[in-house]
């Protein structure tokens, strides 16, 4: 079961204060905050944005994340099927295209890998908890920016953060209780679809418009 929550980056000092005591920090070379870059791929009539954004389920995302601290890059795959459970599938990049489209074509069966091409670029910051009986994950992302592409200037969203809970089953969260206390809602926001949204004219957005219009009033976008 996962759940994400949208809150002002000002928020996130407090919201840490609040979990530390309950919660480990993931720690990477040291560090408690990682880097990460990911470059999204989609057919040529952006069919996996609109399945998203659409609400379609057994729908897919292509994408290669590279985790900047570890300098380690992955091809990875995620579905959701029609029961609404995602699942994620990586492979260390390849240097060889016949590998990548082979891994694609594999959990993608209706996909002709080679017509892919990338469809947005994304850089955020991750901190992430998990509770001290480890039946819980928390993944705060915040300094998000996004690129189509073709485009030289990144489009920066330093007040938005995203929260989300990551457990196998559900249970108790003291984060959902503290953001309760803040009348702040669970909501589906997808990283992708937003990018798409912002920095790409050629699809349909109406959709995501009202999202949009809600983060606007909510946090300065």
């Amino acid at each position: 079961m996962n759940k994400k929550y949208v809150i002002p980056s000002t928020m996130i000092p407090e919201i840490l204060k609040a979990l530390t005591p309950f919660y480990y920090i993931q720690e990477i070379n040291n560090r408690t905050i990682a880097s990460y870059a990911t470059l999204y791929y989609d057919t040529p009539d952006f069919s996996f944005y609109h399945a998203h954004v659409n609400g379609k389920l057994n729908r897919s995302k292509v994408r290669v994340r590279e985790y900047t601290d570890c300098d380690q890059r992955f091809l990875e795959i995620k579905r959701k099927n029609n029961k609404g459970r995602t699942r994620k599938f990586r492979i260390p990049h390849p240097h060889l295209k016949l590998a990548a489209y082979d891994f694609i074509s594999y959990h993608i069966p209706k996909t002709t890998p080679s017509l892919l091409s990338p469809s947005l670029h994304n850089t955020f910051k991750r901190i992430t908890l998990a509770d001290k009986k480890f039946t819980e994950r928390i993944t705060i992302d915040f300094d998000i920016s996004m690129k189509a592409p073709n485009h030289q200037k990144p489009v920066q969203l330093p007040g938005l953060t995203i929260l989300e809970i990551k457990q196998d089953y559900f249970s108790d969260s003291l984060l959902q209780k503290i953001l309760n206390k803040y009348r702040i809602q669970a909501t589906s926001l997808s990283k992708y679809c937003l990018g798409m949204s912002i920095t790409n004219n050629q699809v349909k957005s109406n959709n995501y418009k009202a999202k949009i219009h809600f983060l606007k009033k909510k946090i300065q976008l």
